[in-house]
């Protein structure tokens, strides 16, 4: 197959650039880690930055000791989940439940009242299946608020939605705050639920994990987003006021999907034309470079956007219908299985041939190839740029632990192993002695009502 693939590719030099387009070698792993860590300087000073470096006012970390049972509503994209947690104090969660639901294009592009009702209703349904009406109406519930959003957090149970992302235009939210807007909707259910903490989804997977390891000391997610958070001294948070520091630490939930790669003048990021489109196609343009270019939502459109190019510029697919290749006609969880060999040659002729409105007959074996050869070279770039993220955060840590959710890391068989390989390029082995990602799943439910505790 290796020398199927160089021979292949040794016969179109356009889709060798193209390939070769999508790395990212040792020198722009160190680049790219060096501006990161400038970045998040600024941020934490409160300089002009594109990281955010928000303080999410969880300023204790768990001990394990926490017991009891608490509401959360996990709230990060088209589908959210509803989830009761009862802690057991020793480390471990006694039970979990949850259940999911989906938002309507109302509720996404509505007015606030829309999509704040339509979450209320949901937990009190949750409720009422799983408590009964006297529980679900007489009874007080803590409720932690995972909201994945950039916020400018106020206090642990207060914070301003500052831009929509992931496709979200609900109106009237915008420099809102969010847990005044849920609250509403909860009494006007009539519900005795007390949103105690608001929390974003690494900064729960965080909690998750630290409730039963003390090492973890990062929290990231690589799903249909991306955003890391890590526990940082509170005496380096210039830009937040002496008064609110109230003890040695503070979670910084950093927002690195908005990264944009800029350092002194020059672009660190490795932007190919296929990004340039992803960006002008979104609804936030010129917003979340660093996102678009390793998450969930957009591996998939890229590796199409690839394909409609070479289509053009290299002969490939050129027994296919052109008005084939519409958007979104190959998924981020097409591109895990093609990269694990879960989908042979047929399959692959056969996504293909569904992508472009055709039969199989139409499909070459030189497609298929590099339909195959772009997959792994845009999710490995993926896997590369967050290495140079983590480089970076790991700067500021001594903990050895970082904890992972998103379907990204959990279904793609190598995007792990390929993180780790680019962290050890930039990292001395001293340095990377202890290092682990450790899969953390629900960790933004359960972080958030460990966080409610």
């Amino acid at each position: 197959t290796r020398a199927r693939t160089a021979a292949i590719m040794s016969e179109s030099t356009t889709v060798a650039a193209a390939l070769r387009g999508l790395e990212v070698d040792t020198k722009l792993l160190q680049v790219i880690e060096d501006a990161m860590i400038r970045e998040m300087d600024r941020g934490l000073n409160g300089e002009p930055s594109s990281i955010r470096m928000l303080p999410s006012f969880v300023d204790r970390l768990p001990t394990g000791q926490e017991k009891g049972s608490f509401l959360a509503l996990d709230l990060g994209g088209t589908n959210y989940r509803v989830c009761r947690v009862v802690l057991a104090g020793d480390g471990s969660i006694a039970s979990f439940d949850k259940d999911s639901y989906q938002l309507t294009e109302k509720e996404l592009a509505g007015d606030a009242s829309d999509l704040f009702d339509a979450l209320a209703r949901s937990v009190e349904s949750f409720l009422f299946k799983r408590v009964g009406q006297e529980e679900t109406y007489g009874t007080e519930h803590a409720l932690g608020f995972t909201f994945s959003f950039p916020t400018q957090q106020l206090s642990l149970n207060n914070g301003e939605l500052i831009a929509w992302t992931k496709g979200f235009s609900t109106k009237g939210v915008e420099g809102k705050n969010v847990v005044e807007l849920l609250q509403g909707a909860l009494q006007r259910r009539k519900l005795s639920v007390h949103v105690s903490a608001l929390v974003n989804d690494t900064v729960g997977t965080l909690m998750a994990f630290r409730y039963h390891d003390n090492d973890a000391g990062i929290g990231l997610i690589l799903g249909t987003g991306t955003n890391a958070t890590y526990v940082e001294k509170s005496e380096k948070v210039l830009k937040m006021p002496e008064e609110q520091k109230q003890t040695d630490i503070m979670v910084i939930n950093m927002e690195w999907g908005a990264f944009d790669g800029e350092k002194d003048g020059v672009n660190t990021l490795p932007r190919v034309r296929a990004d340039e489109i992803i960006d002008e196609m979104s609804p936030n343009k010129g917003q979340q470079w660093f996102e678009k270019m390793i998450s969930g939502m957009y591996l998939g459109e890229l590796v199409r956007l690839h394909l409609v190019e070479l289509r053009e510029a290299a002969n490939v697919l050129p027994d296919t219908n052109k008005s084939g290749l519409q958007a979104n006609c190959i998924q981020t969880a097409h591109l895990s299985a093609i990269d694990a060999g879960a989908m042979n040659d047929e399959d692959i002729k056969q996504l293909l041939a569904q992508a472009c409105n055709t039969t199989t007959q139409n499909i070459r074996d030189s497609d298929v190839v590099v339909c195959r050869s772009l997959s792994q070279a845009v999710t490995r770039r993926a896997a590369r740029l967050c290495a140079a993220g983590l480089a970076a955060v790991l700067t500021r840590t001594d903990c050895h632990r970082i904890a992972v959710d998103g379907s990204l890391f959990s279904k793609h068989e190598h995007f792990p192993q390929w993180i780790m390989e680019a962290l050890r390029e930039v990292k001395t082995d001293e340095q990377m002695q202890g290092i682990r990602l450790v899969g953390q799943s629900d960790g933004s439910s359960v972080g958030a009502a460990i966080t409610s505790a």
